[in-house]
């Protein structure tokens, strides 16, 4: 094998035959390194062949999409869900789970406002930490989906249940 200077013409011949890169440096007898720097040079390009797409279907919204399109698990399989539904089902546990721990903090401690009674939208109620120094981390709804049940209790002893009002008042 050796570096050969390949004529535009030939080249183009060759590219109109859908051959590929191998191919063609195969027809050629030159490398296939020298063939795509010739390709490059000339500005043109090889067809890939078609790979044959593999499909399935989504069990969650019944479409039929490439594999591609599916989630992968960490050891490489395929779940059975479509990436779409796989985040949305995600997404939705994570808020319902956000939401509900967050009433289940706050009905355990009043459930309103310690300073004015309100009341009206758990959204509205914030953990103040009494003493910041004891503050290992903020009662946020990061936190709160994210954490340990246990450790969520221990921080939220450190607080008072304060609405955002009263709560920017403090500050």
């Amino acid at each position: 094998m050796y570096f050969l200077w390949l004529n535009i013409n030939t080249l183009s011949e060759l590219v109109n035959k859908n051959l590929s890169s191998y191919e063609i440096a195969k027809e050629l007898n030159c490398s296939q390194t020298n063939v795509r720097y010739w390709l490059k040079k000339h500005g043109l390009k090889t067809i890939k062949p078609q790979q044959p797409t593999k499909s399935q279907v989504c069990s969650k919204c019944d479409i039929e999409k490439s594999i591609g399109e599916f989630y992968k698990r960490n050891d490489n399989r395929i779940h059975h869900w479509c990436i779409n539904c796989f985040n949305k089902s995600t997404q939705q546990t994570n808020n319902t789970r956000r939401v509900n721990r967050k009433k289940k903090l706050v009905d355990l401690y009043g459930g309103k406002c310690i300073n004015c009674g309100y009341n009206r939208n758990y959204a509205s109620l914030h953990f103040h930490h009494k003493d910041p120094t004891q503050k290992t981390f903020n009662l946020d709804s990061h936190h709160v989906a994210a954490l340990n049940w246990k450790i969520l209790l221990n921080e939220a002893n450190k607080c008072e249940l304060l609405c955002g009002n009263c709560h920017g008042e403090h500050h």
